[in-house]
């Protein structure tokens, strides 16, 4: 975003390899004057299930941390689900081990959230 513009231009990317971008343009009126990224982590359950998978998911974050004063990343979230399945304590490790390298503050994930039918179950 600009100075002389309300235009917000969004890149939507699969992957950081420019062939795998897609480009959308929003319009807001947010009085910003300075341009900032939201990095969206997708569902990462098959990545920390299965052991050959896990290094992607480090190598998302470790782009998402390369890439903070370059591109700005005021904000990072989580899409999905992330483990497979809670009760295997292999999979939280291989999310720690991915998340732990960036030692940034956590938000409340859906499943920590106590509501009617208590959906605690797995929280780590």
């Amino acid at each position: 975003m600009t100075e002389d513009t309300d235009r917000l231009e969004v890149t939507v990317a699969r992957s950081a390899a420019p062939e795998q971008q897609a480009n959308a343009a929003l319009e807001v009126r947010t009085g910003l004057t300075e341009s900032f990224t939201v990095a969206m982590l997708p569902d990462t359950q098959n990545m920390v299930q299965f052991e050959e998978l896990a290094p992607l998911f480090v190598d998302m974050v470790d782009w998402i941390v390369d890439s903070i004063e370059d591109r700005n990343i005021e904000f990072v979230t989580h899409v999905g689900d992330i483990v497979a399945w809670a009760d295997r304590e292999v999979e939280w490790a291989r999310a720690r081990d991915a998340l732990d390298s960036w030692g940034s503050p956590e938000g409340l994930s859906t499943h920590m959230v106590r509501r009617r039918s208590d959906s605690t179950v797995g929280a780590r």
